[in-house]
Order: structure tokens, then sequence, then C-alpha cells
């Protein structure tokens, strides 16, 4: 073999090396950005149920605070007769109250971080119900509707960290 025949097949031998390492290139760099595609948009769905699950928590314990605060009221205007109260509203109330029990589990499980502060606010709201007067229903009210807060800004920034 002369010197010409080696450099041709040395050529095309560095030829299809290269041809091969750019297309093996090329596949790793797809794959990357597919995979990166994916985190994105497992990202995306993961703030967007966290989202849900807070927007429907949050929903659950307005209801529930404000089935408690016309319970109270009522009680107030009616203090002679408890039980045609209790009657007219705890239905209201206890079925507010089970409607927290969905998005309080989904919250503590999808994001245990906001646990704490979900679980404040939820006390919070409970303790609404055995307020002696609508003076203290009124602070208790507070209270509860700062705990919300507090569980919407850590909620807030959990989904920045998330981002």
């Amino acid at each position: 073999m002369d010197s010409t025949a080696i450099i041709t097949i040395g050529t095309a031998l560095v030829g299809a090396g290269a041809a091969l390492g750019g297309t093996l290139l090329g596949h790793l760099l797809q794959q990357r950005a597919s995979r990166a595609q994916q985190q994105d948009q497992n990202a995306q769905a993961r703030r967007a149920e966290i989202l849900a699950a807070v927007t429907a928590l949050v929903s659950a314990l307005d209801d529930h605070r404000r089935a408690q605060i016309i319970r109270a009221r009522a009680l107030a205007l009616n203090p002679r007769d408890p039980e045609q109260v209790d009657r007219d509203h705890s239905p209201a109330v206890h079925e507010t109250r089970s409607a927290l029990t969905t998005p309080r589990l989904t919250l503590r499980m999808i994001c245990p971080a906001l646990t704490p502060a979900a679980e404040a606010a939820v006390a919070a709201t409970f303790a609404l119900r055995g307020a002696p007067t609508l003076t203290e229903i009124g602070h208790l009210r507070v209270r509860a509707k700062a705990a919300g807060d507090v569980l919407v800004e850590d909620a807030r920034a959990q989904l920045e960290i998330a981002s």
C-alpha cells in the first residue's frame, strides 16, 4: 500500500469518527435538553399542586370561620335557646369543618414544609368554637385570619423556592 492510500484511509477513518462523535454529542445534548424540560414541567406541576392545595385550604378555613361566627352571633342573639341555635347552625359548622380535611391532608402530603403554618391556621380557626363572647370571637377571628395570612406567605416563599 502506498502512502496516498494510507492517507486516504486515515482521512476516511477520522471523518467517520468525527461524524460518529458528532452524532453522539448531539444525542447527549438532546437528552440533556429533554431532561431539563421535563424537570421544568415537573416543577411547574408541583407549584400548581401546592397553589391549589393552599388555595383550597384557605378557602375552607374562611368558610369554617364564617360558619362559626354566624353560629356565635346567633347564640348571642338567642342565649335562651342554645339547642335551637345548634339545630339551625351546627350542620353548617360541621360541614365546613369536614371540608377542611381534604386540602389539609393534601397540603401535608405534597408540601410538608407548610404543615406547621397550615396546622396553626387550622388550630386558630378551630379556637373560635369555644369563645364565650362576641368580643372574644372578634379577637380570635383576627388571630385566625392572621394565621391564614402566615400560611399564604409561607406558601409564597415555598413557591419561589420551587421555581
